[in-house]
């Protein structure tokens, strides 16, 4: 499964959000700097939480630079 997702880094608090209007996009919020690819680990651990699946099932195949990314899910 393919999803969307918006990231915002240097945030209060670690959570995932989905989106109302759309069951495949979601918002991330992480506390991680974008840096060194910080915040894309972390990103990748928190949607592997959010579906309850491990971090090897999660990958980004779009947007590693961006704050706008694609993901693969495995489930």
């Amino acid at each position: 499964m393919k999803i969307n997702i918006k990231v915002s880094s240097k945030a209060n608090c670690n959570e995932v959000i989905q989106s109302i209007d759309n069951v495949n996009n979601y918002k991330v919020k992480t506390t991680a700097v974008p840096a060194k690819g910080k915040a894309n680990e972390e990103v990748i651990k928190l949607i592997a939480e959010h579906f309850n699946i491990g971090k090897n099932c999660v990958r980004i195949v779009k947007g590693l630079k961006s704050n706008l990314k694609t993901i693969e899910v495995d489930v």
